[in-house]
């Protein structure tokens, strides 16, 4: 049993690690008028994963080339979850990811000026998933 408390330990950390990112970042956050996107985004490196928020001034309903062009991005981009989060797979650190967002959108802890219509998460292999949709 010491495997899962492990791994259950290792997870809660992570969330609130990813947590306090999402909070400290959204805290001071000064978005353009124009931007009417963002894309909270997860990929997998060497060192572990990384997650980042990007703006985008355009959004297609029908395809993900909106998100090749990154209109704005906070001061820290790119933030590591470090090594130890290599040990959890791509799928379920995706779910913790996006399910930690959802948390804090539908709890009111995450504030958006109106401009911002859509919120995705995507990992660098898949298609975004909207988690709010104002259009």
């Amino acid at each position: 049993m010491q495997v899962s408390n492990d791994k259950e330990e290792e997870i809660n950390k992570l969330k609130n690690t990813i947590k306090q990112w999402i909070i400290r970042s959204n805290e001071n956050l000064t978005i353009p008028n124009n931007i009417i996107a963002l894309n909270y985004g997860i990929q997998r490196v060497c060192t572990g994963y990384e997650i980042y928020l990007s703006g985008h001034d355009e959004y297609c309903e029908d395809h993900d080339t909106w998100l090749l062009d990154s209109s704005f991005e906070i001061e820290e981009s790119f933030f590591s979850l470090g090594g130890e989060s290599l040990k959890i797979g791509r799928l379920e650190m995706m779910d913790i990811y996006r399910n930690m967002i959802i948390h804090l959108i539908n709890s009111h802890q995450l504030k958006y000026p109106t401009n911002i219509k859509v919120i995705s998460v995507c990992d660098s292999n898949g298609y975004p998933e909207l988690v709010q949709n104002k259009i």
